[in-house]
C-alpha cells in the first residue's frame, strides 16, 4: 500500500493553522467570549485553507473538486434539512421517555398552542403561536441561520471531505477511510471541545468520546451526500445544518441538554443513521 504523507501532514497542518486562534478563544473565555461566533467562522476558513496549500505543493489545484450544484440537486435541501429532522427526532425520545423536559421559559405547550419566550430569536417571532405556525417559524430560522453559516462550512468541507476524505479512502478502503477522516476531523475539535463548545458540563467525555464518535458519524453522512451528490455544496449544507441545530437540544432543554443519558441517546441516533448510510453506500458501491 502507497501510503500519502498528506494523511499526516494534512491534520498537522490544520491544527497548526488553527493554534493561533485556539489560543485567542481560550484567553477570552471560550464559548463564553464575546466574539466567539466570529472566532469561530475564522477557525472553519482553516481546513480549506490547509488543502490549498497541500494541493497547491502537489500541483492538483482543483482537480476533482465539483463546486457545481451537482446530480441530484434536491438533495442540497435534504442535506440543509436532515440535522434539523434528527435533532428533532431525539428530543421527542427523550421527552417521551422522560429523560428531559422542555424548558417552558424557552417553548410550552398551552391549550394546543405553542408558546415561545420572548427572549428566544426565531425568524417569525416568539410567543405564542399555533403548532403549524411554530414549526414554520423553526424551520424557517433554521434554514436561514445554516444559509448564512454554509459559505464557512464549505471552506470546512473543502478541507475534510474535498480533500482528506478522497486520501484516506484510497487508502483505507471506505469504511476506515471514512472513520479514519471522521476521527481527524473530531481530533481537530479537541481544544474547542476542551472549553465547553457544545457541551460545557460533559468536556471530558465530550472530548474524548462522545464527539469523536459523532464526527465519525458526521464524516460518514456528509461523505455519503457527497457522493450521491457529486458536489461539496451537499456536505457544506449538511455541515452548517449541523452547526445551527447543535443548539437545538440544551435550547429546548435546558441543562439536561447536556446531560450524560440524553448525549447517550444523541450519539446512539447519529451513529445509527451513520450505518444505515454506510450500508447502503457499500452495497450500492459494491
Amino acid at each position: 500500500m502507497n501510503f500519502p504523507i498528506e494523511l499526516i501532514v494534512y491534520p498537522l497542518l490544520t491544527l497548526a493553522l488553527s493554534a493561533p486562534l485556539f489560543y485567542l478563544l481560550s484567553r477570552s473565555g471560550g464559548e463564553r467570549a464575546v466574539d466567539f461566533q466570529r472566532q469561530f467562522r475564522r477557525l472553519l476558513l482553516i481546513p480549506g485553507i490547509a488543502a490549498l496549500i497541500l494541493r497547491g505543493a502537489t500541483s492538483r489545484g482543483l482537480e476533482g473538486l465539483s463546486l457545481g450544484f451537482g446530480r441530484k440537486p434536491e438533495l442540497l435541501v435534504v442535506s440543509l434539512l436532515l440535522p434539523l429532522v434528527v435533532e428533532l427526532f431525539v428530543l421527542v425520545l427523550v421527552i417521551r421517555f422522560r429523560l428531559a423536559r422542555l424548558d417552558s421559559q424557552v417553548v410550552d405547550s398551552i391549550g394546543g398552542r405553542i408558546k415561545v419566550g420572548d427572549h428566544v430569536g426565531m425568524l417569525l417571532g416568539s410567543g405564542e403561536q399555533s403548532r403549524g405556525r411554530f414549526l414554520l417559524n423553526l424551520l424557517g430560522t433554521v434554514s436561514a441561520g445554516a444559509i448564512l453559516m454554509v459559505f464557512f462550512s464549505l471552506a470546512e468541507e473543502f478541507g475534510w471531505r474535498g480533500y482528506y476524505q478522497g486520501l484516506a479512502i484510497d487508502t483505507f478502503g471506505l469504511v476506515w477511510g471514512l472513520m479514519i477522516t471522521g476521527l481527524a476531523w473530531g481530533l481537530w475539535y479537541l481544544p474547542l471541545m476542551a472549553m465547553g463548545y457544545q457541551m460545557k458540563s460533559l468536556k471530558r467525555a465530550g472530548s474524548l468520546f462522545l464527539f469523536p464518535v459523532f464526527t465519525i458519524s458526521a464524516a460518514i453522512l456528509a461523505g455519503y451526500l457527497y457522493w450521491l451528490t457529486e458536489t461539496l455544496w451537499a456536505p457544506a449544507f449538511f455541515n452548517a445544518g449541523l452547526k445551527v441545530n447543535a443548539l437545538l437540544l440544551p435550547g429546548a432543554i435546558g441543562l439536561a441538554g447536556d446531560s450524560l443519558r440524553v448525549r447517550i441517546v444523541w450519539i446512539w441516533v447519529w451513529a445509527s443513521l451513520a450505518g444505515l448510510a454506510l450500508a447502503l453506500w457499500g452495497a450500492v458501491a459494491s
